[in-house]
């Protein structure tokens, strides 16, 4: 009986500690942001910079474990090695509520392509996902193709558009829906120029206005891959999006924003296209406001263009940006409404990693007074990268905030702008040095040292020689040189005519971006003739086969020579036995 009535006691504490209630977490409670849309692969090894935003009510507790990144369902396959580090000394970290916290995961011996794959975040004791966001993981193979030379010159239009027909050749029609439907959105893209484009990035531009944004935001990113593309070449992309059911009748206008690589002007652009939707049957338009006053429409203001002019004028012609100088950032803001003005605009950019700052004297706030129904106005920031910044695309976070002109209700909205910068190549090239003597058509050995002495490595790098009569014995590949590292170049060069010859040791090779660089080092050689025998001479025998003749020389002049050989040879043996008799006196 005692042992039943304690088997009962542990049974109702176990069904108690069940019972006990667990730290629960709803969807939005807790937040993630990535420092950028992409990340590479090197050398099978990615590093994800992101931030964790705690809203919910309660500290939230993140470990290694919590984290897991999938791939259509599938997890990726990474190394025993894998870490997670934190800004804690350990490898935990407790976020307070409406705090955020800053995390680098670094992954190594990744077994998987590239390819977007989403990150999944778990709370201690929770077996529930809290977070998720999608981030895209990108082979880093900058520089192993040859980019084609440009032919033509720069064409002002973005290369990627929207094409009326889809890959098939048929007519691509605007869809049309009921509000709370779901729709097909297809957008068949258009590489109008003759340039391959990589790495094709499109996002739609999410808004709380209907009228920008008519759909239900049902996810945290809608970032899709194109993929690369040829030049002329249609391909299609498609969005399963949900009409919101207060979306109100008449053809709405949705924008989508493309980053990609043009390969042939050897740097990232970003290209705007917009799509149509028509609802047939929507929700009235007729809105209220917290007062009870009647709003017609929400005005969207959005960030239509924007260049970049460096400060270094020959920068300004490509216009390349590199790491630690200063650059004007020119942006065109655009009023999409119609019937209504907007006021007390105020535009903040901001880079989360801190590598693009205000350069001096500068801010990186502006304020404009009014822009009217459908007007733009522009605006001019300088800015400045960090000395140290990765060679990569980097990100300006815009975040607008602005007031209705009618309502004067307060609205904000953020974009991104994309940057891509570049580190300087700084390279020294020693003076090209020969072995020996060089002949006319025999192999010279030369040699020569080159020091990368920048920030970023050097790609593909090839030798080749340029001067009378010269040629290489064969190509020297020299591969990747990483920053602060030496090259030495060992070749052979077989000249094909003699005297004094004005070289150049020809140096080529490509930065992340697979941007072209030729440096020259000239230098002098002395080619000697070739060494050619005539037809009668032995070279292997040059001695006379017959002795000379005595020519006039007398018998008598020989045997006298003769007779004082041999006098002074028994002369020689007497002097020597007197001395050894001398020695022997003087020892006894």
């Amino acid at each position: 009986m005692r042992k039943i009535r304690i088997f009962s006691i542990v049974l109702c504490a176990l069904f108690a500690l069940m019972l006990m209630p667990r730290v629960a977490f709803a969807a939005g409670d807790v937040e993630m942001s990535f420092t950028s849309t992409s990340f590479a692969i090197a050398d099978n090894q990615a590093t994800i910079k992101f931030t964790i935003t705690n809203n919910s009510g309660s500290e939230l507790t993140v470990e290694n474990g919590s984290f897991e990144i999938v791939s259509m369902g599938r997890q990726l396959p990474l190394g025993s090695s894998s870490q997670i580090i934190v800004d804690a000394p350990d490898t935990t970290s407790k976020i307070e509520d409406k705090k955020s916290a800053s995390f680098t995961l670094v992954l190594t011996d990744i077994r998987a392509s590239e390819g977007s794959y989403t990150m999944l975040i778990k709370a201690k004791d929770n077996v529930g996902v809290i977070a998720f966001n999608t981030c895209y993981l990108t082979k880093d193979d900058s520089g192993a193709v040859d980019p084609p030379k440009p032919e033509t010159p720069e064409d002002a239009l973005a290369a990627l558009m929207l094409a009326s027909v889809g890959q098939d050749g048929s007519v691509v029609p605007a869809p049309k829906g009921n509000a709370g439907e779901r729709i097909r959105l297809r957008l068949p893209f258009f590489n109008r120029s003759a340039a391959p484009l990589s790495n094709i990035l499109v996002t739609p531009q999410l808004s709380a206005s209907l009228d920008a944004f008519p759909f239900e935001i049902e996810a945290v990113d809608y970032t899709a891959r194109l993929g690369d593309m040829r030049g002329g070449e249609i391909r299609e992309l498609a969005y399963d999006l949900k009409l919101s059911k207060n979306v109100t009748s008449g053809v709405k206008e949705v924008k989508f924003n493309a980053i990609y690589y043009n390969n042939t002007k050897g740097g990232y652009e970003t290209a705007t296209v917009s799509a149509f939707v028509t609802v047939v049957k929507g929700a009235s338009g007729i809105q209220t406001d917290e007062d009870g006053k009647l709003v017609v429409t929400i005005p969207k203001l959005t960030i239509e263009a924007y260049s970049i002019k460096p400060e270094n004028e020959q920068d300004a012609v490509t216009g390349r940006l590199f790491a630690g100088e200063a650059f004007l950032l020119e942006l065109t803001l655009r009023n999409n409404s119609l019937d209504e003005a907007v006021e007390n605009i105020q535009l903040t950019l901001e880079n989360e990693a801190g590598v693009i700052l205000p350069a001096e004297g500068g801010s990186n706030t502006v304020f404009i007074r009014r822009i009217g129904a459908g007007e733009s106005a522009q605006k001019s920031m300088k800015f400045q990268s960090a000395p140290d910044a990765e060679s990569k695309a980097h990100t300006l976070s815009a975040k607008l905030g602005y007031e209705s002109g009618k309502s004067h209700k307060s609205f904000a909205t953020t974009e991104t702008i994309t940057l891509p910068i570049s580190q300087r190549i700084r390279v020294r090239i020693d003076d090209p040095v020969t072995y020996g003597d060089a002949y006319e058509n025999q192999p010279s050995p030369v040699y020569f040292n080159l020091y990368n002495m920048g920030k970023s490595s050097l790609y593909n790098c090839m030798v080749n020689i340029e001067g009378e009569g010269l040629r290489m014995e064969e190509g020297f590949f020299g591969g990747n040189v990483g920053p602060g590292s030496t090259m030495r170049a060992d070749f052979n060069i077989i000249p094909s005519v003699p005297g004094e010859i004005a070289a150049n040791v020809i140096v080529t090779y490509e930065d992340v971006y697979g941007v072209e660089t030729r440096v020259e080092k000239p230098f002098t050689l002395f080619v000697q003739e070739e060494f050619k025998p005539g037809l009668d001479e032995d070279i292997f025998n040059p001695m006379p086969e017959k002795p000379l003749p005595s020519r006039g020389l007398s018998p008598l002049l020989i045997i006298g020579g003769g007779v004082l050989a041999a006098g002074g040879t028994a002369a020689g043996l007497i002097l020597k036995r007197r001395r050894r008799r001398r020695r022997e006196l003087e020892d006894a």
